[in-house]
C-alpha cells in the first residue's frame, strides 16, 4: 500500500476522532459526566497524536533520500511516537486530577444522554482501531523507508515494530477503554445510584493511560538515545562474529544500533592479521542478519618477539 494511502487512512481516523471529541466534551459539560468529559479530552489528545503520526510519516517520506540524514529518516517516526507518549502523560494526569476533584465535589448527571454519548465514543474508537490495524498490515507489507539492504525477514507484529503507528494505536485503545469505563460508571449510577463510580472510573482510566504512556516512552527513548538493543540481535551478532573470526582474529569492539523497524547498523573492530579472510567470513555471516550498514575495522596483531 502506498504512503499516500496510509496517510489517507490516518486522516480518516483524525477526522472522525475530532468530530467525536467535540461531541463528548460538549456532552460531558452538558450532562455533568466526569467520565464522559475525561474521555472527550482524551479524544482530543488522540486527535493530536494521529496528526503527529501523519506529519511524521509525511516528513520522513519527503526526506527519505536526503543525504543529510546519515541513516535515513526512521527516527523521525520514533520522535513522533515519543511526542505522542508525552501527550498521553499530560492527559493521564489531567484526567486523574479532575476525577479526584469531582469525587469530592459531585454534580448531578444526566445519565441517559451521557450513556448514549459514551456509546458513540466507544463505537468510534473501535472503528478507529480497525482502520489503524488494517493500516498497520499494509504498512508492514510495503514499508517505504527501506534505506538499507539488510537480508533479514520481519516476523514481528507491525504494531510492535512501528512505534509511530503503535503510538497512535495506543491512543485509540486508551480512548476505547475510557469510553468503556465511562459506560460502566454511568450505568452503575443510573441503576444503583452509585454516583461515585463516575469519577472513580475516571481515576482508573487515568492510571491506565499513565501506564501505557510509560511503556511507550521507555521504548522510544531507548531508540532515540541508542541506549541498547533488547531483542537478542546484539547477542546473535556477537556470536556470529566470534564464529566467523575463530582462529584468525579476536573481537575487540562491537557497536550496534537500530536504523529502521527491523534494520540495524554496526561497527566491528577485529584484531588479526588475515584481513581478507576475516572480511570475507564476516560478510558471509552478516548476510543472514538484517544489517543495512556495517563498518569493519581490522587491526593488525603485533607478533610477539622472544
Amino acid at each position: 500500500m502506498s504512503t499516500a494511502s496510509n496517510i489517507k487512512r490516518s486522516i480518516v481516523v483524525l477526522s472522525i476522532s475530532f468530530a467525536v471529541m467535540i461531541i463528548e466534551i460538549l456532552g460531558g459539560y452538558a450532562f455533568n459526566s466526569m467520565a464522559l468529559l475525561a474521555d472527550g479530552w482524551h479524544m482530543g489528545t488522540h486527535t493530536i497524536a494521529i496528526g503527529i503520526t501523519v506529519l511524521a510519516y509525511t516528513y520522513a517520506d519527503k526526506k527519505a533520500n536526503d543525504p543529510s540524514f546519515a541513516f535515513g529518516t526512521w527516527k523521525v517516526e520514533i520522535l513522533g511516537a515519543y511526542t505522542s507518549a508525552l501527550l498521553l502523560i499530560v492527559v493521564g494526569l489531567t484526567m486523574g486530577y479532575e476525577s479526584i476533584e469531582r469525587l469530592f465535589n459531585p454534580k448531578p448527571i444526566d445519565y441517559g444522554y451521557a450513556i448514549i454519548t459514551a456509546f458513540i465514543g466507544l463505537l468510534v474508537n473501535a472503528l478507529s482501531a480497525l482502520i489503524l490495524g488494517h493500516h498497520s498490515h499494509d504498512h508492514h507489507k510495503g514499508h517505504r523507508h527501506g534505506h538499507g539492504h539488510g537480508h533479514g525477514h520481519e516476523h514481528n507484529s507491525p504494531l510492535e515494530t512501528d512505534l509511530n503507528l503503535k503510538a497512535a494505536y495506543v491512543h485509540v485503545i486508551t480512548d476505547a477503554i475510557t469510553s468503556l469505563l465511562a459506560i460502566i460508571a454511568l450505568i452503575a449510577g443510573l441503576f444503583f445510584g452509585w454516583n461515585w463510580m463516575d469519577p472513580l472510573m475516571g481515576i482508573v482510566g487515568s492510571i491506565l493511560v499513565l501506564l501505557w504512556s510509560r511503556s511507550l516512552i521507555k521504548q522510544t527513548t531507548s531508540i532515540l538515545i541508542d541506549s541498547g538493543i533488547h531483542d537478542g540481535t546484539s547477542e546473535t551478532l556477537r556470536s556470529k562474529i566470534k564464529t566467523a573470526v575463530a582462529g584468525v582474529g579476536d573481537l575487540q569492539d562491537l557497536r550496534l544500533w537500530r536504523t529502521g523497524n527491523n534494520q540495524y547498523a554496526c561497527i566491528i573492530k577485529i584484531q588479526g592479521n588475515a584481513e581478507t579472510k576475516i572480511r570475507q567470513q564476516l560478510n558471509l555471516e552478516l548476510s543472514e542478519l538484517p544489517i543495512s550498514y556495517c563498518a569493519i575495522d581490522v587491526i593488525r596483531k603485533l607478533e610477539s618477539q622472544d
